[in-house]
């Protein structure tokens, strides 16, 4: 009965440390299952979203692709009519430059290259 009761005491002891090992063990499943849920249900938004993706991609490879000008518009009419001069501008430059250089070539006689730059100028500034 002694080495009976002796032995009673590490069994007890062992029991407790058993019983803490088990709750640490449910509160970790419980943390587990609660990630798991987690995990899929972002998963499933993932998914959807991926989803999404493919239609739109999808719907956009099927869309005709715009022409620049309709996409680069102002917001306002005087945004427009400042675009439009701009950009006469910049050609009239453009071509004051590549008449320069012809000139400079011998391509361009001097009364065209005199002509044709006066033309651009008059526009210009109408």
């Amino acid at each position: 009965m002694a080495s009976n009761t002796a032995a009673v005491a590490p069994l007890r002891a062992q029991q407790v440390a058993l019983q803490n090992a088990y709750s640490r063990l449910q509160a970790e499943l419980g943390e587990l299952q609660q990630l798991d849920a987690a995990l899929a249900s972002n998963e499933q938004v993932l998914k959807a979203a991926m989803i999404e993706a493919d239609r739109v991609m999808e719907d956009a490879r099927r869309r005709k692709v715009p022409d620049v000008d309709d996409v680069l518009v102002a917001p306002t009419v005087v945004g427009g009519q400042l675009y439009t001069l701009a950009a006469e501008e910049r050609g009239i430059s453009d071509a004051l430059f590549v008449l320069g250089r012809a000139l400079d070539k011998g391509r361009v006689s001097t009364d065209v290259f005199v002509k044709v730059s006066r033309g651009h100028t008059a526009r210009s500034h109408n």
